[in-house]
């Protein structure tokens, strides 16, 4: 957990025991919070369980002991305890687990179908899906998709042209200019490289 050893397969135990919560809930524990506050509860509470943030007491009741004890297994704080993938296949969880041809007649089957998907997808909200670009001030702004379909901000809006135009307004002087008769500030990133000298590297 404090990574007082180093990175190594126990941490993706534990790895794989959060990733079975979120699937099983639709979120990982504490997804209210902002990371650092994540890292303090997880470091200072009990190990993350599948109850762990529900809105209701028997929220999550369906769910077997089997697979509890799995995720359970998977998070203990001392790596140590942590069982190893090998291990983990042994896990009563997986030895009762159906075949590929159970997946594709139960599941797939009463699952939604690509057009539904479709559909759900055109229903997102506002702002989930955008790009992050530049304005000619050198401010960062983010342009929703929903923005341009809507008749709203775009790329060719004026105080949202990406920074790859700054080059033909300096050349051609054809858009506008600030008040003062200033041209828009361009904002440069200067990279440095260190090269040792020939002989140095020759002594390696």
């Amino acid at each position: 957990m404090e990574q007082d050893h180093g990175y190594d397969f126990k941490a993706d135990i534990w790895s794989f025991g959060i990733t079975a919560i979120e699937m099983a809930t639709g979120t990982a524990p504490y997804h209210k919070y902002p990371p650092m506050k994540v890292l303090m509860l997880t470091l200072q509470n009990e190990p993350p369980t599948l109850d762990t943030g529900a809105e209701e007491k028997d929220c999550y009741k369906a769910y077997g002991k089997t697979f509890r004890k799995m995720i359970t297994d998977c998070l203990q704080k001392e790596p140590g305890k942590r069982p190893t993938a090998a291990e983990l296949l042994k896990h009563p969880f997986f030895k009762k687990a159906k075949d590929k041809k159970y997946l594709q007649q139960t599941l797939v089957a009463i699952g939604p179908s690509l057009e539904t998907r479709v559909q759900k997808a055109s229903k997102r909200q506002p702002g989930a899906s955008g790009r992050l670009h530049r304005k000619e001030t050198g401010e960062w702004v983010w342009s929703s998709e929903d923005e341009g379909d809507d008749g709203g901000s775009s790329d060719s809006d004026t105080d949202s042209k990406p920074m790859n135009t700054l080059a033909s307004i300096g050349s051609s002087g054809s858009d506008h200019e600030s008040s003062e008769g200033d041209p828009p500030p361009v904002n440069l990133v200067l990279r440095m490289r260190y090269e040792r000298s020939k002989s140095k590297r020759n002594t390696y």
